[in-house]
């Protein structure tokens, strides 16, 4: 039976440019690698907020019912959402490695 020294480990590290295991197990796993904000994906389920909110509207007791759901998605939906997205907080959303996309949903 053959066993690789540790020394064989660190000297393919060096050679691969990383000092230490968590730098090569991060590159290999592209971790390094920070992905895009997909807006258009954001659009769709910006879109998917809207259907929900009509939904529940049609559901909801008269008592509370919101009366003009056009003005409400736009206050509530497309200005917070074009706020967000101007002053770049999307990008910085996250919650336990979940895509910001996801977190802002």
């Amino acid at each position: 039976m053959v066993f690789i020294e540790t020394q064989y480990f660190k000297i393919y590290r060096q050679k691969l440019g990383f000092n230490n295991q968590k730098g090569v197990k991060n590159f290999f796993a592209g971790r390094d690698i920070i992905p895009t904000v997909d807006f258009n994906y954001l659009a769709l389920l910006n879109n998917r907020l809207v259907d929900i909110i009509h939904k529940v509207n049609e559901l909801a007791n008269y008592l509370i019912k919101v009366d003009n759901l056009n003005n409400f998605c736009k206050e509530n939906i497309d200005i917070v959402f074009k706020k967000l997205k101007e002053n770049n907080i999307i990008t910085k959303l996250n919650n336990q490695g979940r895509r910001p996309e996801q977190v802002y949903f």
